[in-house]
């Protein structure tokens, strides 16, 4: 039996060559830190190449390559035959027209045309040259006399009237010249049967707008005719009017107005109201 690795525990090289020495181990002890890999080592000689292997199968087609460069151009060739006209195509747009071309002679003279309808009147040419006086005519029958009858009255008076739905009788305190006529207060009094025409009006201001009506009077009754009617405002306006009418003799005639609303009546300055008779059918001249 040989010796332990320790001099404690080693046994003796005595004469107890022949015992049984039992040694006590003691607890195992951590493991150590690994340690840093080591160096690689050298390559190795290659091994012998072995048999090929059997071809694998066909793998998927790859991408197509760049196109080539485009080779030169061949000789033509001969020209075929003609083949069949073709299905006629639409037809183009219109062009545009082309330059007038010079006149055509002129062509011989065609028949005349039938008369055309008479065109519309042209307008009157201006008056001729006044031609020379006729011989004297025959003396003509006698004729009427001039106006057998007029007359008239008027006012400048400016006092103020009152208007309403009652007729107010209209101021004509001055006369004009007068023939077979009388005149009363405001009244003109005709002295002939006959056709007269009478002329009437009013102008003047009012203090509220107001329509006015006008009417001759003859004696107490309106002359249907002789009504007019109009409309006054603050400011300066006017009504007149006028007719012709068939008067007996005697007759009186006078002015009134009549208004809706009431109103006041300034009248304008000058001539603001009148009356005028006048005969218009004279009688016969007596030889």
């Amino acid at each position: 039996m040989s010796c332990c690795r320790t001099v404690s525990n080693c046994c003796q090289n005595n004469n107890d060559n022949n015992r049984l020495v039992i040694i006590e181990r003691g607890v195992r002890g951590p493991r150590g830190y690994t340690g840093p890999q080591g160096f690689m080592g050298p390559q190795g000689i290659p091994g012998v190449t072995g048999a090929t292997g059997a071809t694998g199968p066909q793998g998927p087609q790859g991408l197509q390559g760049i196109p080539g460069i485009t080779g030169a151009t061949g000789a033509t060739g001969p020209i075929g035959a003609t083949g069949p006209q073709g299905i006629q195509g639409i037809q183009g747009i219109q062009g545009p027209t082309g330059p007038t071309g010079p006149t055509g002679p002129i062509g011989a003279t065609g028949a005349t045309g039938a008369t055309g309808p008479q065109g519309i009147q042209g307008v009157t040419g201006p008056q001729g040259p006044v031609g020379p006086t006729g011989a004297v005519g025959a003396t003509g029958p006698s004729g009427t006399s001039g106006l057998s009858s007029y007359g008239g009255l008027y006012s400048t008076a400016v006092d103020t009237v009152p208007l309403s739905a009652v007729a107010a009788t209209l101021p004509l305190a001055t006369t004009l010249p007068v023939l077979n006529e009388t005149y009363g207060t405001n009244t003109v009094t005709v002295t002939n049967d006959g056709d007269y025409e009478v002329r009437y009006g009013v102008s003047g201001t009012v203090d509220t707008p107001t329509t006015v009506t006008l009417s001759v009077l003859n004696g107490a009754s309106t002359l249907p005719s002789a009504t007019t009617t109009g409309y006054l405002t603050t400011t300066v306006s006017r009504i007149d009017g006028s007719t012709i009418v068939n008067l007996p003799a005697g007759s009186v005639l006078g002015l009134q107005a009549t208004s809706t609303p009431d109103a006041t009546l300034t009248p304008a300055g000058g001539v603001n109201s009148y009356l005028i008779v006048t005969q218009i059918s004279a009688p016969p001249v007596t030889a």
